[in-house]
């Protein structure tokens, strides 16, 4: 499939759609020639994804997911905690988004048990999260992806 541009109109049209029929959209962005970093981010609005494009250097990789599976979401405390385990199912992999108490790190995790997710959660006590079934943002019919072009339109591809 030929790569899209994430200025190309389809591309938005498609992406505003999301926000249209949808309160929030999780955006996945792969950062080019970064050693496979990435950030999983839970936009509100439009806006919020022009933004975040705009925040993006050329190359890198934007994938809005067109759905997800919602499990608990909340201020991290000792009962959200709690609850959170208790939906946990074994082998499940859950995305968490929202900030830790670290400075450095990203605003998301991936819990792939219930000693990860507990881990996760107790570096983000007293911050919002939400938790998610990990979407599956390979398969591009669950998914809406481009790439951001260079100052002259183009899209010049890299390692992500």
């Amino acid at each position: 499939m030929k790569p899209i541009s994430t200025s190309d109109s389809h591309f938005q049209s498609r992406v505003a759609h999301l926000f249209e029929t949808q309160p929030r959209v999780i955006v996945l962005v792969r950062y080019v020639y970064a050693a496979g970093n990435r950030d999983f981010f839970l936009l509100e609005s439009f806006q919020e994804f022009k933004d975040l494009l705009a925040s993006c250097k050329n190359a890198d990789s934007v994938i809005a997911m067109k759905s997800f599976r919602p499990i608990l979401e909340g201020v991290v405390d000792n009962r959200f905690l709690a609850q959170a385990l208790a939906a946990y199912e074994q082998g499940g992999y859950w995305l968490l988004i929202g900030p830790d108490i670290f400075p450095h790190t990203p605003d998301w995790a991936f819990g792939q048990s219930a000693d990860e997710v507990q881990e996760e959660l107790e570096t983000r006590l007293g911050n919002r999260v939400c938790i998610v079934e990990e979407p599956d943002w390979f398969d591009e019919t669950q998914t809406i992806g481009g790439f951001v072009p260079n100052s002259e339109g183009k899209i010049q591809l890299g390692a992500y």
